[in-house]
């Protein structure tokens, strides 16, 4: 856990705290056991000196997918739409046992074709996240698949130069492979193997 606060120079780091999860008690990126992590939650805030108690998560895990996609140009209101209607074809898992969300990236290479970031998360794995927070005593006020929360975390979002960077985070179950350029996403992949595997 990281406790960041915004300074004139940027992200400043307040605090933060490491502990081990007991075994068996994540599956892919599922939580099995929210008591037992809000306990351990808890006790790393405590461990840390993490006062905030409304918070914003990093999800990661099979159940998390992120794709580029490419529609018609069209308002953010008929994307959504448009991604409610196609997003079968995009996700390995029903769109209805899934939240979905969506960030326009920009005008894509082909002309009248908009490029739009794609991300969804199984309820199992929402759910069993929000309910440890809760076990914790804590409020989640937002959730982020693991890569963008990383470059926000580092603030490598709003770089301004131009250049084409990676940022690859190795997890225990997973890898999170991010390519970006400036403030611009170009391309994310979550790997189903990490540390672990």
């Amino acid at each position: 856990a990281i406790e960041l606060q915004q300074s004139p120079a940027g992200l400043e780091l307040l605090h933060y705290a490491v502990l081990p999860v007991p075994a068996g008690t994540i599956r892919n990126g599922v939580i099995t056991n929210p008591a037992d992590i809000g306990a351990v939650i808890k006790h790393v805030f405590k461990t840390g000196k993490i006062h905030d108690k409304e918070i914003y998560v990093a999800i990661a895990g099979q159940s998390v997918v992120v794709r580029q996609v490419r529609f018609p140009n069209m308002p953010a209101d008929e994307v959504h739409n448009a991604i409610q209607w196609e997003a079968d074809k995009y996700l390995p898992f029903s769109p209805e046992e899934a939240v979905i969300d969506f960030h326009i990236i920009g005008p894509a290479e082909s002309e009248g074709e908009i490029e739009v970031m794609l991300v969804a998360a199984q309820n199992e794995l929402v759910n069993s996240h929000v309910a440890a927070i809760e076990a914790a005593g804590l409020t989640p006020v937002a959730m982020d698949v693991q890569p963008f929360a990383i470059l926000r975390s580092l603030g490598l979002e709003s770089l301004e130069n131009q250049r084409c960077s990676g940022l690859i985070d190795i997890g225990a179950g997973t890898t999170d492979v991010v390519i970006f350029k400036g403030d611009s996403l170009k391309f994310t992949r979550i790997i189903p193997f990490g540390g672990q595997r």
